[in-house]
């Protein structure tokens, strides 16, 4: 039998310049907004699926 772990969907933040996915050692995946570092208005681990951010920009955007 395959084994695999299925992913939630992250919403905006799977396609995000400033979104990371990092995975526990147990095999968790989690979001992680980098705008969370300079910016307060923003949850470094937001509640997922994302469906509105005015901080989301696609990879190769400018600031």
């Amino acid at each position: 039998m395959e084994s695999h772990v299925k992913r939630r969907d992250a919403g905006l933040c799977q396609h995000c310049a400033h979104g990371r996915t990092l995975v526990s050692k147990r095999g968790q995946h989690f979001q992680l907004c980098q705008r969370a570092k300079l910016d307060p208005r923003y949850s470094a681990y937001p509640p997922l699926p994302v469906l509105d951010c005015p901080g989301h920009e696609e990879p190769g955007q400018p600031d």
